[in-house]
């Protein structure tokens, strides 16, 4: 039997498996009975994520800010000439791929952390962690401009995501 667990964390779901203990000693039907098991748990975690990705708390994003948008915005506020800023932010850009060549991560205060990942087909990325005043800023009380999609569940739990698929969703239940 395999135990699982969904937790929200920000835009995706961490998921933990941890395999029980086998009491029975055949091991072609211990090895049938995990597998059956194994499926039904999957099917159920799969079930759940539905819920999930349907009911979670979304921002509806809003258009992209471009370079050249970000660039004369920047310009605006600190009186920098475009050419400057663009200067810095692809110097940054370089750096950040300089740095990450040599596996080192880069500390930008304020912004966060930048560092190498590797994925399994052996692509490299850069993964971002957010410095704490970054995440503090952008969590302050009643500042957002945009529009929340699913904002009345904020705060719920997964079973009550459950809840509320299986209320607007009869003919499709999930049995967890």
């Amino acid at each position: 039997m395999i135990k699982w667990a969904v937790t929200l964390l920000g835009n995706r779901a961490d998921f933990t498996f941890s395999r029980l203990p086998a009491v029975n000693t055949d091991k072609n039907k211990l090895e049938k009975t995990m597998a059956n098991e194994d499926a039904a748990e999957v099917k159920k975690t799969s079930e759940a994520i539905k819920a999930l990705v349907a009911y979670k708390p979304r921002i509806k994003r809003g258009q992209l800010v471009d370079m050249d948008e970000l660039v004369s915005f920047i310009s605006g506020r600190t009186g920098l000439n475009e050419g400057t800023i663009l200067n810095v932010l692809m110097e940054l850009r370089d750096s950040l791929v300089f740095f990450a060549r040599a596996a080192r991560s880069v500390r930008v205060k304020g912004l966060g952390i930048f560092g190498p990942s590797i994925n399994l087909e052996g692509n490299f990325s850069l993964y971002h962690k957010p410095d704490k005043w970054l995440k503090n800023e952008l969590n302050k009380p009643r500042t957002l401009k945009g529009y929340l999609l699913n904002e009345d569940m904020i705060g719920k739990s997964l079973n009550d995501l459950i809840d509320r698929w299986n209320q607007e969703h009869p003919d499709d239940p999930i049995n967890i």
